[in-house]
């Protein structure tokens, strides 16, 4: 794609608890019909076990569908207050990379930190700020299956302080809204992971926008607000890469 697609509007408790609503009775109502006609083929062919395969896959799909919905809403808090404080980037970005990092050995990923270690403060939520990179990291990952490199930059512009989030996946297909509810190219997502991140970016006062070419990667960038315009204690330098082996 050309120009970062700019995206910084909220929607309202009551349209996301809709969303959630709705995104929630559909699989429910499919789970209990499927319930009923494996009570009912059980109770007529109590040997026929196989035959309901695939039926039970369907319900464990679905499940599993439900349990990524809850964990998202669980622990991204979206709909809750904030607690705004000073907080340093690039130490949430170090703890939560290497909470991180067996993750992405595992799934092949090489991790590339260009992080200035004397970025001023911002002021935000620790937790929404987690969990807002924690989400675009995530989504990065899976965007490369058999592996890549996954780059964090950051730094600071005017009132701003900017963070890049970059993959070498295949990109995201062309005019597709990834920041609107269930919008997903993953079989096993809600597709609330982006609009999420969305809402929680906005609570902060902070931007998101991304770039996206065909077979060549896509970037998120992320704008939060500085507190005071004061640097860190440590003099600026850029922190090594870390490579998973």
């Amino acid at each position: 794609m050309g120009a970062p697609e700019l995206v910084n509007e909220s929607f309202s408790s009551r349209q996301f608890s809709d969303c959630i609503a709705h995104e929630l009775a559909n699989p429910l109502n499919g789970m209990l019909v499927s319930v009923e006609v494996i009570e009912r083929y059980c109770e007529t062919n109590p040997r026929a076990v196989d035959e309901i395969t695939d039926l039970l896959r369907i319900l464990r799909n679905e499940i599993k569908r439900l349990v990524l919905l809850l964990d998202e809403l669980r622990y991204s808090r979206v709909l809750a207050g904030i607690n705004l404080q000073r907080t340093s980037l690039s130490s949430e970005i170090k703890e939560l990379l290497a909470s991180q990092s067996s993750f992405y050995e595992q799934r092949g990923i090489r991790v590339n930190q260009e992080i200035p270690l004397g970025l001023p403060f911002i002021m935000a939520d620790k937790s929404k700020l987690r969990q807002i990179i924690l989400n675009l990291c995530k989504n990065a990952v899976d965007a490369m299956p058999n592996g890549g490199t996954l780059t964090l930059r950051s730094y600071s512009s005017e009132e701003w302080v900017c963070l890049d989030i970059a993959d070498t996946g295949g990109g995201i297909p062309e005019d597709m809204p990834v920041f609107e509810p269930a919008v997903t190219t993953k079989p096993q997502s809600s597709g609330l992971g982006l609009t999420i991140v969305r809402e929680m970016i906005t609570q902060l006062k902070g931007t998101v926008s991304y770039t996206s070419h065909p077979g060549n990667g896509t970037t998120f960038h992320l704008k939060l607000p500085i507190r005071d315009g004061k640097s860190l204690e440590r003099p600026a330098r850029i922190a090594p890469a870390t490579v998973a082996r």
